[in-house]
């Protein structure tokens, strides 16, 4: 393998090659390693801010901003004594939701997911990923956050 590289002058262009030392097989599986590393944070932090969670037939964005759109209508329909809010889901879909039902959403869905993402799914990734011997290995490890 070469390296090329160009130098211009007045007249004319001046191609120098360098020869670049094929990777060992331990730097092949230490690049395979990080780069597999990335997808998995990659992918965990798109679930964290673009995943979804259902409750009663509708769809719940897991975003930060929705999780906080969540928190101030509880904490609002609690400083007005309402037991219940319509809320317009991810697919436009109006449901009739309570103050507990918001919480379960918060609490248990969404906080709940984003906890197990980062508690047990990302660091089971990371263990497989650390314990493939080959590069084959580590590129048949499929990150899928969804299951």
């Amino acid at each position: 393998m070469y390296n090329l590289t160009y130098e211009e002058t007045e007249d004319q262009i001046i191609e120098t090659a360098t020869e670049v030392p094929e990777p060992t097989p331990e730097e092949l599986l230490r690049r395979a390693k990080a780069t597999k590393t990335e997808e998995a944070l990659d992918k965990a932090r798109d679930l964290e801010q673009n995943g979804t969670v259902e409750y009663k037939d509708c769809v719940f964005e897991m975003s930060y901003s929705n999780r906080l759109n969540l928190e101030n209508t509880q904490e609002a329909l609690e400083k007005m004594g309402q037991e219940s809010t319509e809320w317009n889901d991810k697919n436009d879909t109006i449901v009739e939701l309570t103050v507990e039902d918001i919480q379960y959403i918060r609490l248990n869905l969404i906080l709940g997911r984003i906890q197990k993402l980062w508690i047990e799914d990302y660091p089971t990734y990371l263990e497989l990923i650390e314990e493939a011997q080959t590069v084959e290995e580590v590129e048949a490890i499929e990150i899928d956050y969804s299951l």
